[in-house]
């Protein structure tokens, strides 16, 4: 397999070619020679990783492409990334490398820097302040944790592609004893705006399942949010109508409050709204929906120490019990807006006894949720209780610089009306 990746300052596009052979070799060596150095002194050929795009790249791009892409249709999309990235900016090419956080964090903010008009030759003076604030920030993250940042820009396929052999992660089935996989299960539902993360070992049935119960309760939990804030998912836009009288739609870069009681509530300048669901909603749901949406992208060998927890997530009890869950810490971040929902998990690779094995950071429109996956094999420590979970989120820096965030707990197992209070606060201009 040949590998080849763009980083942008809108994101990195990664670029294969499974088939070995004549063609495709000639066409990934003469990839790289469009971008190197080549001194026939020296008899030597450097490859250049920091590039500025100009019109002799993209030409040559082309060319290349139009004498090779018989042999792979799957060149074609080079020529797209490439005319995507505008002529006088930075981007960085590489071979077949798989780059840490910190290095990825680095190329981020050369980017950030060259774009702005910093000097090729000041870089390296000017990234030591924020790889120096990076360091400071997520040391103990990066002594704990390997960090997988879900890129949701392409569309990507997580887990065995091949029908025949793939084995649902939820019931445990596979093509031999009755499973099927015709279906296209969005690790993250389309409702929510996904479009690109793709779960392959989601069975059709247990897809079908989860989309009318867990995966539900998420949706009409965070509906009011993308009625606010504009968020689009498969259906479009909902208009939102509430038993007491309340209907919220959005149109036109902004949201409609009406309010049908007679109450006059809404002119007041300072007001809060409750908002009264016609959906009876599972709380714990919500949190089995949160921790399905990162099972769908993890890795078979990474699931085994999981069992218990998708064990959890399917067996729904709805019989209004309750269970020691940690708390899901949430905030509004009013300053990002994410198209696209984006994940990242972080799985523990210390031995420190008193840090979960795995928690996720998860952020929908302008809605982010940090949270533990709980029940794993590996964990002996109750985060449920404030100290144990204190400790987990002090190592946790960086989110401190987000905003204020809510601690909500999910742990009532079964259906019940639910009540959303919306806090009012006239703008104040500055």
């Amino acid at each position: 397999m040949f590998k080849f990746s763009i980083f942008t300052i809108n994101g990195d596009f990664n670029f294969s070619i499974d088939e070995e052979n004549e063609s495709t070799i000639s066409f990934y060596y003469n990839l790289l020679y469009i971008f190197s150095d080549i001194d026939s002194t020296k008899k030597t050929i450097t490859l250049i990783c920091i590039q500025q795009m100009n019109k002799k790249i993209k030409e040559d791009i082309k060319k290349l492409v139009e004498k090779f892409e018989t042999a792979n249709i799957k060149m074609r999309t080079l020529v797209v990334e490439i005319n995507s990235i505008k002529e006088g900016e930075f981007f960085f090419v590489f071979p077949e490398i798989k780059f840490n956080v910190k290095q990825i964090i680095t190329f981020n903010e050369s980017l950030r820097l060259l774009n702005k008009g910093i000097p090729l030759d000041k870089l390296e003076e000017e990234l030591k302040k924020p790889i120096e604030e990076f360091e400071s920030i997520f040391k103990e993250i990066l002594e704990n944790y390997e960090i997988n940042v879900i890129e949701p820009r392409k569309k990507k396929i997580f887990g065995e592609i091949d029908k025949e052999k793939r084995i649902c992660k939820y019931c445990g089935k596979s093509n031999k004893n009755g499973a099927s996989f015709k279906e296209e299960a969005h690790a993250i539902p389309e409702s929510l705006g996904n479009r690109t993360i793709i779960s392959a070992e989601e069975c059709d049935e247990c897809n079908a399942r989860f989309s009318t119960g867990i995966e539900l309760d998420v949706f009409e939990y965070l509906k009011v949010f993308r009625v606010l804030y504009g968020k689009s998912g498969k259906d479009g836009i909902p208009k939102l109508k509430f038993k007491n009288g309340i209907e919220i739609s959005y149109n036109n870069g902004k949201a409609i409050i009406i309010d049908k009681t007679g109450s006059n509530k809404l002119s007041i300048n300072n007001f809060k709204i409750p908002l009264e669901y016609y959906h009876e909603m599972n709380l714990m749901n919500i949190y089995r929906g949160l921790v399905k949406f990162a099972i769908g992208v993890l890795p078979i060998n990474e699931i085994k120490k999981l069992s218990a927890t998708i064990k959890w997530i399917t067996d729904v009890k709805n019989d209004s019990s309750s269970k020691k869950l940690p708390p899901v810490a949430s905030m509004i971040d009013k300053r990002n807006y994410y198209e696209q929902p984006n994940m990242v998990i972080y799985k523990k690779i210390s031995d420190k006894c008193d840090l979960p094995y795995m928690y996720v950071e998860l952020k929908i429109a302008f809605i982010i949720f940090v949270y533990i996956i709980p029940f794993a094999d590996d964990d002996n420590i109750d985060y449920s209780i404030q100290e144990n979970y204190d400790k987990f989120w002090s190592i946790n820096k960086h989110y401190n610089h987000f905003g204020t965030w809510t601690y909500n707990q999910f742990d009532y197992d079964g259906k019940r009306p639910f009540i959303m209070n919306l806090n009012f606060k006239e703008a104040t201009s500055t």
